[in-house]
């Protein structure tokens, strides 16, 4: 698909643009996040852009592109199904967990957005399995038009995973039940800064009990001699 990128291997940014409709591969819509392999090989991207690249994108594209791309700071996911008929499958499905590889594998990443038409950032019921990294450095995680299921359920993963990114929306319409985005959106980050606190304050809470336990069991050397 794209054949002549894999030429340039120090590539830093990569900005990808709207590709055609009358483009064959997309007229049958079989594309799949599998199209991307051939840029795999620019391991030194720093910035990766997929503006309004219809693909369909699913939770191992998402593992492999974080694989593939250890050291992107930035990356923008922008799969619009709008032009397509109703029938047409949503282009980025995954679970909110699913996003976790980039913590697990691009530790410089500090900007992520999926910001296509309608995605469906569900919950996934399956445990993480795997442990995450107690520490990220992104500092904005932008979920533009997705179809949240579960505000509270997505709040708690940030606040697992991303407990220091704002989370934000892109968008300033509202879903097909009049729902604000960025209602919706703001809600879920306030209740993520919510829950960081609290977890905050309950280790500071518990370290203090720690610290008078541990003081007050303590014995002094003159203390053995009486």
């Amino acid at each position: 698909m794209f054949p002549i990128v894999p030429k340039f291997k120090d590539l830093r940014h990569l900005s990808i643009g709207m590709i055609y409709h009358d483009d064959p591969i997309w007229i049958d819509w079989t594309a799949d996040g599998s199209v991307l392999e051939s840029i795999f090989d620019l391991h030194s991207l720093e910035s990766l852009d997929l503006a309004d690249v219809p693909l369909r994108l699913t939770a191992n594209n998402m593992k492999d592109i974080a694989l593939a791309f250890p050291r992107l700071r930035k990356l923008h996911l922008s799969s619009n199904c709008s032009f397509y008929p109703v029938d047409v499958p949503a282009c980025i499905t995954v679970a909110v967990e699913d996003l976790s590889c980039f913590a697990r594998h691009c530790p410089q990443m500090r900007e992520l957005a999926i910001t296509n038409t309608f995605v469906p950032i569900y919950t996934s019921q399956v445990p993480t399995p795997t442990p995450l990294p107690t520490e990220s450095n992104l500092r904005e995680l932008c979920l533009g038009q997705s179809h949240i299921t579960d505000p509270q359920r997505v709040a708690a993963f940030c606040a697992d995973v991303y407990p220091f990114a704002q989370i934000t929306s892109n968008h300033i319409g509202c879903d097909e039940h009049g729902e604000c985005w960025a209602k919706i959106v703001s809600s879920i980050d306030n209740m993520k800064n919510r829950m960081v606190v609290s977890r905050m304050l309950e280790e500071r809470a518990a370290a203090s009990r720690r610290t008078y336990h541990n003081v007050g069991v303590q014995v002094r050397p003159g203390d053995r001699d009486a």
